[in-house]
């Protein structure tokens, strides 16, 4: 295991165990470091251009690696919130992409766990928007209770308690 200090270069990934799980550490830029589970580092570039957004820089993705973050962040990262923060029971959400196929189903009513399912299901929330709309909602670049310019139906408030239900990590 190689320790985490500076002068560490751009693309080193370092390993660290965290509690049961093993984390990896890349850095893609000087000043930018990504966390995740061991399979997520292989794919920083859905997530990594987040940040510019949520600094008020222009970002674009394709629509293929958004989906490929919605789909992690969704999978590997609500999980590991609600787990460590214990996140109160909320509601089901669904997330459509309208410039793919992709769609997913997010139950969060069991207290500080989640279910992801890649099928349709009957939502309390829903969400229709591009990838990159949904990437950038998800991953709290933008606000998602502003719903950043996407279609949304059933119980908006429960948008937000977003932060409550998925801390952020």
């Amino acid at each position: 295991m190689v320790p985490l200090r500076d002068g560490v270069a751009t693309g080193t990934t370092i390993e660290r165990p965290c509690r049961r799980r093993m984390l990896v550490v890349v850095r893609v830029r000087a000043s930018r470091w990504l966390v995740g589970p061991p399979r997520w580092h292989s794919k920083p570039s859905s997530t990594a251009g987040t940040t510019d957004a949520a600094q008020g820089q222009r970002f674009s993705v394709s629509p293929d690696i958004a989906a490929d973050g919605i789909d992690e962040f969704l999978d590997v990262f609500v999980a590991a919130s609600r787990a460590a923060h214990e996140s109160p029971p909320g509601p089901t959400m669904s997330f459509e992409c309208s410039d793919r196929s992709d769609q997913w189903w997010l139950d969060l009513s069991g207290r500080g766990v989640r279910i992801v399912s890649r099928d349709s299901r009957t939502a309390s929330v829903g969400i229709r928007g591009t990838a990159e709309q949904l990437l950038l909602m998800v991953w709290g670049r933008v606000p998602i209770s502003d719903a950043a310019g996407a279609e949304v139906s059933g119980d908006i408030g429960e948008l937000d308690r977003w932060l409550e239900l998925i801390p952020p990590m």
